[in-house]
């Protein structure tokens, strides 16, 4: 059940992360520019 390496399925991945993990998480692991602007979009 592994996704193919793309760009943006990784980035989705990420910010689905972030978000499940928490603020704690967010803090703790500086989101990359990638993440930021895919949340912004």
């Amino acid at each position: 059940m592994e996704q193919p390496p793309d760009p943006t399925a990784t980035e989705d991945e990420a910010v689905t992360r972030s978000k499940d993990a928490g603020p704690n998480e967010e803090s703790r692991d500086e989101p990359s520019p990638a993440i930021l602007s895919a949340e912004q979009s």
